[in-house]
């Protein structure tokens, strides 16, 4: 016959065994990279727009600079502008995957509602501050196109994906 204290000890260690096996997919999933080197920017997906696929600055990158038709001049000048913000926008996307690894530990570790929600606003500042970055890299790219091209980039940012291939 198994006791209370039998019984509580295997619910435990099956529920240990289940969190473990949930954990270990989780971080095996996040180990898989689909995606051979994405653009300098591309983030993981954490917003409207930016950081993550999408949005002006990936459609002002490689195939999407076809689409508006870049000179050689302006890709050149898109890049030096890209270059010259690399490291702040480096170091702000680290702070963004910081707070994220620090609300996931906290969530696995069963922390209060008010402990997460605290780790939420460290998250949603952090990618408050990548948001307003971009769109400064945004404003300065935008002065490197002209009127034509800005109007089509406009277009194609408001058609919601347009620089994904869509239309």
């Amino acid at each position: 016959m198994i006791t209370f204290t039998s019984r509580r000890l295997l619910l435990g260690a099956a529920a240990l065994a289940l969190a473990l096996g949930a954990a270990g997919t989780y971080v095996s999933a996040q180990n898989q990279n689909t995606n051979p080197n994405p653009p300098p920017f591309r983030g993981r997906g954490m917003g409207p727009g930016m950081p993550g696929p999408g949005g002006p600055l990936e459609l002002l990158l490689g195939r999407g600079g076809e689409r508006l038709g870049l000179s050689d001049a302006q890709q050149s000048q898109l890049k030096s502008i890209f270059d010259a913000h690399k490291s702040d926008m480096q170091a702000l996307m680290k702070q963004v995957g910081d707070a994220r690894h620090a609300l996931v530990t906290a969530q696995i570790n069963g922390q209060s509602d008010d402990q997460i929600r605290q780790l939420w606003t460290s998250v949603s500042d952090a990618e408050s501050q990548v948001a307003v970055a971009q769109t400064h890299i945004i404003a300065e790219a935008m002065q490197v196109l002209s009127a034509d091209q800005q109007t089509q980039l406009k277009q194609l940012v408001t058609q919601g994906g347009g620089w994904r291939g869509r239309k």
